[in-house]
């Protein structure tokens, strides 16, 4: 992934490792979770959402409560940060929820 790894360490202190991956900026815009941005039911209708989560039943009850908002969503599901990377450079994808 052309990244770097440094490793400092001082005896009896401890070991810092630091882990450098470089990866480019997405022009799309990234909502803050806190952010009081309203989105309306019929404004996600025919949206793909990646729900990422490693454990099953998180992503099964994040995307029961999002179909029964918009029934005519398109939901992916991931397990891992490797899936999520794989999915996002095939598909297009126009929500990215990270749980």
């Amino acid at each position: 992934m052309n990244g770097s790894i440094e490793i400092k360490s001082k005896l009896n202190k401890g070991t810092k490792f630091t882990v450098c991956i470089p990866f480019f900026q997405s022009e799309k815009l990234a909502i803050n979770i806190n952010s009081n941005i309203f989105i309306s039911p019929e404004g996600l209708n025919n949206k793909i959402i990646l729900i990422a989560d490693d454990n099953d039943e998180n992503r099964l009850v994040a995307k029961e409560i999002l179909l029964s908002f918009n029934n005519t969503l398109k939901i992916i599901e991931a397990v891992d940060g490797k899936m999520v990377i794989d999915i996002m450079n095939t598909k297009k994808v126009d929500i990215l929820l990270l749980i």
